[in-house]
């Protein structure tokens, strides 16, 4: 089932792909065609790594190092279905200099920590990085998400996603209350820790998010979003009926009451990130493409 979600500037929609894994896992086991002799492994620049930054590190620490880069390979591994590119142009992308200084930058965030969510969102960053290599923009932000993201706690992640699901996205196949509930319960998860002062000031310091100057009205956003579901009731009205649906729904609006949440603008690292931990959480993939397409 095609899921398609309508951005503020665009369409971001749920895209099924083709089996390109033996095309990059061809790459990730060899070193490249004569002309590449760069360090087109993923395994190579974890071995790489350990020679080099790691060197001087105890070898307790270093084994804790490769249990890391295990994780992350392995994630890479799992997500090699979902490349698009294929043949040369693959060849191309990831001989480039760019690419391979990400994939660098991926390989050490993933060295340096234990969380298999981390490893599993970098390796989403990766493959998308380079089924986005023919664009200038998605590229770029692509990169600098891969630097952003270790920086950045879980608590975070949710709020990157809440943000995102309220504010940008909209589910365009929802026509009845009952969906919606559905739908709405399905990004609940995301409102399980919505964060402190210092968490939003953090999110601003690493370039995810600006803040507006006045609040926005969650009830009134959503009347805009779903007309259909909500085309008799008031802006009021849906923020009681948010409230009905428990303890979540209540945490949801008091937090956007206030704290900072309903204040926050998502930056393009912002979104992409968003984008990729809700897919990790709720199983739906966002094509954040869209998101550059749009006006």
């Amino acid at each position: 089932m095609w899921h398609v979600f309508k951005s503020m500037f665009g369409s971001l929609s749920l895209s099924s792909n083709r089996d390109n894994s033996h095309n990059f896992k061809h790459k990730l086991q060899i070193t490249g065609n004569k002309d590449c002799t760069i360090i087109l492994s993923v395994e190579q620049l974890n071995k790489k790594m350990i020679d080099s930054t790691f060197y001087e590190f105890p070898e307790k620490v270093k084994e804790g190092i490769r249990a890391n880069q295990n994780s992350f390979e392995k994630q890479v591994e799992d997500r090699m279905p979902h490349i698009k590119k294929e043949g040369d142009e693959l060849d191309s992308i990831i001989c480039s200099p760019d690419f391979q200084y990400t994939a660098k930058k991926c390989t050490l965030a993933a060295s340096r920590s234990c969380s298999q969510e981390l490893h599993r969102m970098l390796s989403y960053l990766l493959i998308e990085r380079i089924n986005n290599d023919d664009m200038d923009l998605p590229r770029i932000v692509y990169n600098e998400a891969v630097l952003t993201i270790s920086k950045l706690t879980k608590t975070q992640f949710k709020l990157l996603a809440l943000c995102l699901h309220l504010k940008y996205a909209t589910q365009n196949d929802l026509y009845n209350l009952m969906e919606f509930k559905k739908y709405l319960e399905s990004i609940f998860p995301f409102t399980t820790s919505l964060g402190k002062r210092a968490d939003y000031d953090h999110m601003e310091y690493t370039g995810c998010v600006s803040e507006a100057i006045s609040h926005s009205n969650v009830g009134l956003i959503l009347k805009d979003r779903y007309s259909r579901v909500f085309s008799k009731f008031s802006p009021q009205e849906i923020e009681a009926y948010i409230a009905s649906l428990g303890s979540a729904g209540k945490t949801l609006l008091s937090s956007w009451r206030n704290l900072r949440l309903s204040k926050l603008k998502l930056t393009s690292v912002g979104v992409m990130i968003g984008c990729i931990y809700s897919e990790i959480i709720t199983g739906e993939s966002i094509d954040a493409k869209q998101y550059f397409l749009g006006d």
